[in-house]
């Protein structure tokens, strides 16, 4: 069971890289990795695309795709300004 669910994880993650971010690249959001910090954390897990980011005048867009944290094929998009 364990095995499956990484399966559908990892296709998951794909078509999101493949088809979501490609979409907020061509909106002008660039793909900003994660830090070593970051990485060695459990945010490695539930972030495992990094968060896309845009600039606009003074404010700064961020989008984060969430994976679930008991690694199940599911996802939320966190969306930020500041």
């Amino acid at each position: 069971m364990v095995y499956y669910m990484d399966s559908l994880r990892a296709t998951l993650a794909r078509d999101i890289q493949g088809r979501l971010i490609g979409k907020f690249l061509e909106k002008g959001f660039v793909s900003v990795p994660l830090s070593v910090e970051e990485i060695r954390s459990e945010l490695k897990t539930a972030f495992p695309l990094g968060r896309l980011k845009r600039k606009r005048n003074d404010t700064l867009d961020i989008v984060e795709i969430q994976f679930d944290k008991y690694g199940r094929p599911r996802f939320v998009i966190n969306f930020g300004i500041v």
